[in-house]
């Protein structure tokens, strides 16, 4: 028996005994150890008294809603032709009570508060003069400051208009305010005290239960034997034959191939030639190029060798015996040959 079937065997069987090994070694480690033991001990029973208190704060804040805060300059009329010139603002109010005030600074001006129908309607016809001749929430006339409260029905967008009949420019600032907004916060704060009691007892009997014992050294020691195992299977594989190298420029001379004997017919002598080749080939005594080369010169002669008798067939010139294959082309030579008697190439 070879060597490498011997370590594939040995290798099969260290496999099985250290999978054998390993499972034995897993069950073992599931086993639980439990581990129950008497001693006394004190233990303390505690108890917890929860106690809550809940404090209760309110916030009162006012402010005042500013709506309009803004600064208009009115150029004068100083060599114009004109009676004065007009600039507006304009602001969406709440419904309520909004305070107005303004402050001129360069000279007097007059000043209307208008609903957006009464400002429309002014700018319809405003060339009829300097002064407007509309309905107004509030009315000033020639003054350098005012300051006046009135009531807002519903939420509407007004018009503030100034008109300046100075020579010189003036700026004038404005204030709008809504009226006094009040929030309360309202916050509450709840603490608890806690008080702990504890009690102490005594405990006489206390039991123990540990953890599986765990993968031991059977385990490991399977384990061990299956990395063994795939060892020798492959130092088993390196022992097998390696191919043979075959060089591509130049063939492989073949081995001697022993020659049928005298009289036998042209078609059992190449049947003959065929089964030695294939013999040399399995035994890896010749490359593949010069077994392929040989076998298709042997098969087309063995072709021909089996013509109908009708035909003109050519008797077959005698070949010496072969010994051996040229080293170029794989035709047949004697053994003693020393150049090739079809290429000329020395051996």
């Amino acid at each position: 028996m070879k060597i490498g079937s011997l370590l594939v065997i040995l290798a099969v069987v260290l496999a099985v005994l250290g999978a054998g090994l390993s499972y034995s070694g897993y069950n073992e480690s599931l086993r639980v150890s439990t581990l129950t033991s008497t001693q006394s001990y004190t233990s303390t029973s505690t108890k917890t008294i929860a106690s809550t208190r809940t404090e209760t704060s309110v916030i009162t804040s006012s402010s005042i809603v500013s709506i309009l805060d803004q600064v208009i300059d009115i150029r004068g009329i100083e060599g114009t032709i004109y009676c004065g010139y007009y600039d507006s603002v304009s602001s969406s109010i709440d419904a309520g009570m909004v305070n107005v005030s303004f402050n001129s600074d360069g000279g007097r001006v007059s000043f209307w508060m208008l609903t957006e129908d009464s400002y429309r309607q002014w700018t319809a016809r405003r060339s009829e003069g300097c002064q407007i001749n509309a309905v107004s929430k509030m009315y000033k006339p020639d003054s350098v400051s005012y300051e006046s409260t009135t009531n807002i029905p519903a939420t509407a967008t007004y018009y503030f208009v100034f008109l300046n009949e100075n020579n010189d420019p003036v700026s004038i600032t404005l204030h709008v305010d809504g009226g006094m907004h009040t929030e309360v916060l309202t916050t509450t704060r709840e603490q608890v005290d806690y008080l702990t009691q504890a009690t102490p007892f005594v405990t006489e009997t206390v039991s123990f239960s540990t953890h599986p014992v765990g993968l031991g050294l059977l385990f490991y020691s399977g384990i061990g034997l299956i990395i063994v195992a795939g060892i020798v299977l492959a130092v088993s594989r390196m022992k097998g034959a390696a191919p043979r190298t075959v060089q591509p420029s130049k063939p492989q001379p073949a081995p001697p191939v022993s020659m049928p004997a005298q009289g036998q017919t042209e078609d059992t002598r190449y049947v003959q030639y065929l089964a030695k080749l294939d013999e040399l080939r399995n035994r890896g005594e010749i490359s593949r190029e010069i077994y392929q080369k040989l076998k298709d010169d042997y098969w087309s002669k063995l072709e021909g060798a089996r013509l109908p008798a009708s035909s003109p067939v050519q008797p077959p010139e005698a070949e010496p015996p072969v010994g051996k294959f040229c080293i170029d082309c794989a035709a047949p030579l004697p053994a003693h040959a020393t150049f090739c008697n079809k290429c000329g190439t020395k051996q």
